[in-house]
């Protein structure tokens, strides 16, 4: 009965575990445009954790300049995207809370970027 009752709490913890995760899990899409509101395509996405410097994510865009994140916990994170031929690049922190977001996100010339620096 002791070895029915152990697993059973066991099965509980770990349900309850599993729920918890999955419902701070969501989804986070961005549209990222140049400077004249085209959309930038062939570009790179990349959610990077600020504490670890870990990617968490990456993604290629589609045609339009959009990024379709799934199965993002919530958190801060830091939001890089690119170019191919690293000719736009814009970083920003992006906060997920706990439900669908998105952002729209404007790159900039890299010889704007670089003047700022």
């Amino acid at each position: 009965m002791k070895t029915t009752t152990t697993l059973l709490m066991a099965l509980l913890i770990s349900a309850a575990t599993v729920s918890k995760v999955s419902a701070a899990a969501m989804t986070f899409t961005a549209k990222v445009t140049d400077e004249y509101n085209q959309p930038v395509e062939n570009a790179e996405a990349v959610l990077v954790s600020p504490e670890t410097r870990q990617v968490i994510k990456a993604k290629a865009s589609a045609n339009k300049g959009e990024y379709l994140f799934e199965n993002v916990c919530c958190g801060n994170y830091i939001l890089s995207v690119s170019t191919a031929d690293k000719k736009h690049l814009e970083t920003e922190k992006v906060e997920l809370k706990g439900k669908p977001q998105h952002k729209d996100v404007k790159v900039k010339a890299a010889e704007e970027l670089s003047s700022k620096l």
